[in-house]
């Protein structure tokens, strides 16, 4: 008759090594965009040292005022392996700046642009602008408005301003509301035309 001890029955513990690491972050998910970070690419390096663990991530997006409940989830996600003692995690973000399409030349101040159209009138064009330019405000990211809605132009009463714009003798200047740079064809006409 044999008896097998408890000892032989247990599995040995997983070496902490690069690829356990990538493995734990591959199911952490971001939030918003429901995938998991390491296939969004957020990844930039590893460090570990004994049962310490070092994680550089950067965002494609703005995250800044998601950025400390990222770190968090990511530092349980890798403190609640058995081979990980302790995690830092440092996380930042940079917008990835889009090619143009064509032989079009960007100017040098505008690295994106989201447009927001549609066919038919009244459909929430300008609130999904304004809405939108405020999330990635909040978020950390430089936002500008430009409203081109020749029939309604809404964006200045939305955000409370008005007035023509300044110019500087080459460039008009786009007035600031909410941290927003606003231009708008309803500076340049009256509200009633």
């Amino acid at each position: 008759m044999r008896f097998l001890s408890l000892r032989s029955l247990e599995q040995p513990m997983p070496m902490l090594n690069e690829d356990l690491v990538k493995s734990i972050l591959s199911a952490v998910q971001d939030p918003l965009a429901q995938r998991d970070i390491i296939s969004l690419g957020w990844l930039r390096g590893i460090a570990i040292v004994d049962d310490r663990v070092a994680v550089d991530l950067r965002a494609p997006y703005p995250i800044e005022g998601r950025r400390g409940e990222l770190q968090e989830l990511v530092r349980a996600a890798l403190e609640a392996h058995e081979s990980i003692g302790a995690a830092t995690i440092n996380l930042d973000w940079r917008v990835l700046v889009h090619k143009p399409q064509g032989d079009l030349k960007p100017m040098p101040e505008i690295r994106n642009i989201i447009a927001v159209a549609s066919g038919k009138g009244g459909v929430g064009k300008s609130a999904t602008s304004i809405n939108l330019a405020l999330a990635f405000q909040a978020d950390g990211a430089r936002v500008g408005v430009l409203d081109a809605d020749i029939y309604g132009p809404s964006v200045p009463r939305m955000l409370g301003i008005s007035g023509r714009p300044e110019t500087d003798g080459k460039r008009i200047i786009p007035q600031r509301a909410h941290g927003l740079q606003v231009m708008s064809i309803g500076f340049m006409v009256e509200e009633d035309t």
